[in-house]
Parts: structure tokens; C-alpha cells; sequence
């Protein structure tokens, strides 16, 4: 969409007057970065409310809220009325490679049996584009698809989604690059209560060269499926699946592993990154500051996993140039400093919410800041659409706003929770 042109504007409510000057000036070329990427098309009428005090916002910010909000319902609106094409958002950028691998599901079991084949078929150098169908696999009536695709093809797509979906967050290999089959993970084994929220285990073994190992059953210990077959092994998967399905917008067709985040909570930090990061950097060694910063965040997140130095959202909170490897830097020394700071933060962050004051860092890590997230990283702001956790009921409690945030060396990013 080139050109942006509204016939009319109605405001109503508290603010109006404001949100009335900041539609004559800093609106416009919000709704030109927000629209950017949208197929021309007309609409005679959007509503759109703003859950928001104008009063908490500069007008930069409250423009681009408001064009975000916008952005959303032009997006539902174009679905409703032109059938946007299966596998993309309308009028969204089409990403590189060949989309029309991946079926737009409508939610039979032939249809993600489909995207399955068609996904195990691909080379590994694509994987992480998943198709939106297979996350449709965290249904109750998934023996079906196991019965369609046959135990060896069951198998391996239990085997491979395990592994993919496991594998620490990475940018997406250059088409042409050989790909060994090997799976490495630097994230340490699940407790029962993480496999519920989609900490995964990745498998490890001889096997298939271009694919991970096949798991073994045991059928005495597994459930049937209808007709006597082995019920397929999602432990571990399925919250996973269903936190992605919920992430995922309705209209995408694929989902981009690259952009998943595992710390998406650490929106929720940051009134205190910065300060985190800058107290920590006085007792680190020399180095480039922003790969301290992304091991300072990434164990702020969570210190067990090492896998967070590539995570999408540690690394742009950090300012990590795209394409920059992340190494581990030698902060042995500094460590008791930086887990001191992480600490504080969380407590802080902890005091704020009535009746969590003397919560653990691990408990504060486990309900609040361990979260599954989509970040889109091409637009201005980022985006991030995070899970929702239970005791987020009690974040209208903070004093802050969310919505929107910049740290001084990263670009802004406008946060939305979801479902």
C-alpha cells in the first residue's frame, strides 16, 4: 500500500481532543510504516479502540499504537472481504523461498496430514519455516493424522518437530548451505512442570543422516489410536504446538522458527534492563558491548540455558548487528555481579504485583519471563506477540506501560499479548 487516504475520521471518548492532534501530524507517517507492506484495497469503515490512557504516552508513541491498531483490523478486514491467498498474511511481504510448499490448513486431519508430508519432503535448510497446519497436531484428534501418514512418517515428523522446535533459536540458513543432520542443543533437560509449558528435550542418535533419530515405542506404555495403532508420542509437544497455534496470526500459513523467542517476558524487565546491563558491564571484561549484553540478558532470562545467546528477542534487546555469532564471552569472574543485578531486577519487578514481594527468582523466571513469543524484527517498531501466562491477570498492577519500549541501543518494540 503506497498512499494511506481516510475520507473521515470520528474520535470519541476521553483524549479526543489530543488523539485529534496527533491524527493532523504524527499519524499519517506512522500509518505509512504500519501499511507499508499491505495490498492495495478499500474500505468503507474500520473501528478501532485504543485500551489506553493517551495521558501515559508521548505523541510518537501514542501514533504508533494507534497505526498498529489499525494495521490489525485492516489485516482482519482484508481477510474477510478479498480471501487473501493460502500460505500469507494479506498483502503481507512474501518471505524468500517457495511458500506454496506449505498448505493454508482448514483443519481436517487430510490437510495436516498433507503439510506433513509436503514439510518432511523439504530440505533441512528450510525447516524452520513450519507450516501452520502441524500446529494443529496439539488437537485431541491427532491419532488421526498418525493413522493417514503411516508409523515410519509419523514417526519422523514426532521426531523432526521435536528436534526443530528444540533446537536453540538460530537465523535461517542460506539456501545451498549442507546441512549434516547433526542436532546440537546447549539448553539443559526439562523438569515435568517446564514440558508443560514447551521446554523440549532435543533426541540424540545414529539415525537417518538427513533426518533425527526415529524414537522407539514402547506400545504397552503408549495409548491406541483408533484401529489398534500406536498412539503418536507428543509429550512435551503439544503445549508447545498449541502456544505457537495462539501466536500465530490466523491468515499465516507458515511459521517462522527464527522469530520464536523463549523470553518473551522480558518485555515485562524493561524499566530495568538498561541499568541491569550497565551496572554488570562495569565488572565484565573487555568486549564488545552489545555480545555482554546479550549474556547478561539471555541469564537474566534464564541462566540454565544457554541456548538464549540466539534467541531473537535477547539479541535485539542487546543491539546484536544481524549476523553477528554471539560467543559466549569469559564472564567467570563477573558472574556473582551479574546474577546480583538479574536478581534485583526480578525483585523489583516482583514488588510491584500485590502478593509477590518475596517471590523466588526462579518462581518470578518460571511464571512471568520464560514465555513463548513471535517477534517480527522487519518492521518499525518490532513486534512481538507474546504468551499469556495465568497470574498475568495482576500486570495492570504495574505502573508502567508495556505496550511500547526502547532501549537505548535497541530499536522500539510494541508488545501485544496473546491469546
Amino acid at each position: 500500500m503506497t498512499d494511506v487516504a481516510v475520507d473521515r475520521l470520528r474520535i470519541r471518548g476521553p483524549g479526543a481532543r489530543r488523539l485529534a492532534a496527533v491524527a493532523g501530524r504524527e499519524l499519517p507517517a506512522a500509518l505509512e510504516r504500519a501499511l507499508g507492506d499491505v495490498a492495495d484495497l478499500r474500505l468503507e469503515t474500520i473501528t478501532v479502540r485504543l485500551d489506553l490512557d493517551p495521558d501515559e504516552y508521548d505523541d510518537a508513541t501514542l501514533a504508533v499504537l494507534w497505526a498498529d491498531a489499525i494495521r490489525v483490523q485492516v489485516l482482519g478486514a482484508a481477510g474477510r472481504t478479498s480471501g487473501s491467498p493460502a500460505g500469507g498474511t494479506p498483502g503481507a511481504r512474501t518471505p524468500a523461498g517457495p511458500t506454496s510448499w506449505f498448505p493454508s490448513p482448514t483443519g481436517s486431519p487430510e490437510d495436516v496430514a498433507a503439510a506433513a508430508a509436503d514439510w518432511l519432503a523439504r530440505p533441512r535448510a528450510v525447516e524452520h519455516l513450519v507450516p501452520r497446519a502441524l500446529l494443529l497436531l496439539a488437537r485431541p484428534d491427532v491419532a488421526a493424522v498418525a493413522l493417514l501418514l503411516g508409523d515410519a512418517s509419523w514417526s519422523r515428523l514426532v521426531t523432526r518437530l521435536r528436534a526443530t522446535l528444540s533446537a536453540p533459536a538460530r537465523s535461517a540458513p542460506p539456501a545451498g548451505t549442507p546441512v549434516d543432520g547433526s542436532v546440537e542443543s546447549t539448553r539443559r533437560p526439562p523438569t515435568s512442570s517446564e514440558d508443560a509449558r514447551g521446554e523440549l528435550p532435543t533426541p540424540r542418535g545414529p539415525s537417518d543422516p538427513a533426518l533425527p533419530p526415529v524414537p522407539t515405542f514402547d506400545p504397552a506404555a503408549e495409548p491406541s489410536a483408533p484401529g489398534g495403532a500406536p498412539a503418536p508420542d507428543l509429550a512435551g509437544l503439544r503445549g508447545h504446538l498449541d502456544t505457537l497455534g495462539d501466536l500465530v496470526d490466523e491468515n499465516a500459513g507458515q511459521v517462522d522458527l527464527t522469530t520464536v523467542t523463549r523470553a518473551a517476558g522480558l518485555a515485562l524487565l524493561w524499566p530495568w534492563l538498561a541499568d541491569v546491563c550497565r551496572e554488570a558491564l562495569r565488572s565484565a571484561p573487555a568486549g564488545e558491548p552489545h555480545r555482554l549484553r546479550a549474556h547478561i540478558l539471555a541469564r537474566l532470562a534464564d541462566p540454565e540455558d544457554g541456548g538464549l545467546l540466539e534467541d531473537p528477542l535477547v539479541r535485539l534487546l542487546a543491539g546484536v548487528p544481524d549476523g553477528d555469532q554471539v560467543t559466549v564471552p569469559a564472564l567467570d569472574p563477573c558472574l556473582p555481579t551479574v546474577d546480583e543485578c538479574a536478581e534485583r531486577a526480578l525483585a523489583a519487578f516482583a514488588g510491584l504485583l500485590p502478593g509477590f514481594a518475596s517471590s523466588s527468582p526462579r518462581f518470578v523466571r518460571d511464571q512471568w519471563v520464560r514465555r513463548l513469543g513471535l517477534l517480527d524484527a522487519t518492521t518499525t517498531p518490532a513486534r512481538l506477540a507474546a504468551a499469556t501466562h495465568p497470574l498475568d491477570v495482576l500486570l495492570p498492577k504495574l505502573p508502567y506501560p508495556v505496550a511500547l519500549f526502547k532501549l537505548p541501543w535497541s530499536p522500539p518494540v510494541s508488545v501485544r499479548f496473546r491469546p
